[in-house]
């Protein structure tokens, strides 16, 4: 096995900070920047929308039954595209099961 060299191409990187959202609403973005570095500024493209929503139940069921109400009150008022931001995709494949069964018995 050979022993690899140091390379003597010296790397180098920049930085390229891209400020402006096209696709997030005025919104959104106002949402997240709650919860990223303040250093950071975000531009939008003006575009409006409802804010996000965090959603607290005291267990797992009570929240699904509230995201399958919510989610049909989107569908109601013309939605076609809804998210959910899960934590993991673990828990996104598990809420996705879980609201596809609730669907169902309603």
């Amino acid at each position: 096995m050979k022993k690899s060299r140091k390379s003597s191409i010296k790397k180098t990187s920049n930085l390229l900070t891209m400020s402006k959202s096209f696709r997030s609403t005025n919104e959104i973005i106002e949402f997240s920047s709650k919860f990223i570095d303040e250093s950071i500024e975000i531009e939008s493209f003006s575009r409006n929308g409802l804010p996000p929503e965090i959603i607290y139940k005291d267990n797992r069921q009570k929240l699904d039954e509230k995201l399958i109400e919510i989610i049909g009150e989107y569908k109601k008022a013309g939605y076609e595209s809804i998210a959910i931001l899960c934590n993991s995709l673990k828990e996104a494949r598990e809420l996705y099961s879980s609201l596809k069964i609730l669907q169902r018995l309603n």
